[in-house]
């Protein structure tokens, strides 16, 4: 039977017990199977061989029951691993792993959303919009009469807009990523997600830290501004006047 997935998956639909664990996991800027496919095919065709090898040489019961034959060298008829009915139950096991190859395939696109976590994407676009915030800062700094000026404001209140945007969108990604299923049955196969969300997930939550920092940075330089002045006005006030 194979796996394959059509519309949204379905838990319902898979039932049986799967044989095979599958664990996802992140090679930048992919993920990937481990073991992979052709991994797992060649272990699934060493069982059969190392299976059919141990049945080997094995004593045939009446050597065991009856005392006159425990010295006569009987062993149950066996099978060697390249005899035609061996090659050709392998050729079947692996037909079915390779239909059952399909589903986790297809599952991976649910994770297709959030592979600008992996690419360094959102990285870059977090770099260039600091650039332009901090750009836009200093600006404000030396334009005095900013306030006034309604079209830079209006650029400042759109620039500030997308920063909260940015760190609400990368909260929202964390969350939907802790909602993401851990253990996926597909059949024969079961995905372990836990490795790969976990990863998702602290990539999320890194990211979103870079565009607080961000604002961060501007407040720590007010509010050391802030301070300076104030230190300024306790100095003042400390001295004491000359006479006049």
């Amino acid at each position: 039977y194979g796996n394959s997935i059509s519309g949204d998956y379905d838990e319902l639909k898979f039932i049986r017990q799967s044989v095979i664990i599958s664990q996802l996991k992140v090679s930048e800027p992919k993920i990937v199977f481990e073991p992979t496919a052709s991994e797992t095919r060649d272990i699934i065709a060493d069982c059969i061989t190392r299976i059919t090898e141990a049945s080997e040489n094995i004593s045939r019961i009446e050597t065991r029951i009856f005392r006159d034959m425990r010295s006569d060298k009987l062993f149950i008829r066996t099978v060697s691993s390249n005899s035609q009915m061996v090659r050709q139950f392998t050729e079947k096991i692996l037909g079915v792993l390779k239909k059952n190859a399909v589903g986790p395939t297809q599952y991976l696109q649910n994770y297709k959303k959030y592979h600008h976590l992996l690419n360094h994407k959102a990285e870059i676009a977090i770099r260039k919009f600091s650039r332009e915030r901090q750009a836009l800062l200093l600006k404000k700094k030396k334009h005095e009469n900013w306030k006034e000026d309604e079209a830079f404001r209006d650029k400042l209140e759109d620039n500030f807009n997308a920063f909260m945007n940015m760190v609400n969108d990368y909260a929202m990604t964390k969350e939907e990523i802790l909602n993401l299923r851990v253990h996926v049955p597909l059949g024969l196969i079961q995905l372990d997600c836990s490795s790969l969300n976990m990863d998702l997930y602290n990539r999320a939550d890194k990211l979103r830290e870079q565009v607080l920092n961000i604002e961060v940075e501007d407040l720590r330089e007010c509010t050391r501004g802030v301070c300076k002045v104030y230190d300024e006005m306790s100095n003042r006030i400390g001295e004491i006047p000359e006479d006049t």
